[in-house]
């Protein structure tokens, strides 16, 4: 068994404000550009990127929310997987093959704790 990788990251904007649409074609908003860039920084520093994970993956993503307010953790996952993809963790949000995610405390600014680890292939 691998050990995982944990990283921190801020909390993300919803998949409705994800996305902005100009006729046919749709953007990534302002908020998401900027989440972005957030969770690469933060796998930069942690010396994550360029390591990509190649294979099945498996993520828990802990979520500490930044108030009471009721969220679907549906909602949450589109951004924080693409994020990671984009930062160079691993090469596509495809890999992962078991997805966990949980509610945890509520945190003032709200942050997801990301654990990831590679899934060993059984032999034949």
């Amino acid at each position: 068994m691998t050990t995982p990788w944990m990283v921190e990251i801020p909390f993300p904007p919803t998949v409705n404000h994800y996305y902005v649409s100009r006729g046919r074609s749709r953007f990534l908003s302002s908020r998401a550009v900027d989440f972005r860039a957030a969770v690469q920084r933060i796998v930069l520093k942690q010396k994550l990127a360029g390591k990509f994970l190649i294979g099945s993956i498996k993520m828990s993503i802990e979520v500490s929310p930044p108030d009471k307010r009721t969220r679907d953790l549906d909602n949450l996952l589109k951004g924080p997987l693409d994020a990671l993809a984009h930062a160079g963790v691993y090469t596509n949000d495809r890999q992962i093959n078991d997805l966990r995610i949980y509610r945890a405390k509520v945190i003032k600014g709200g942050r997801l704790t990301v654990y990831i680890e590679a899934i060993e292939e059984k032999e034949k």
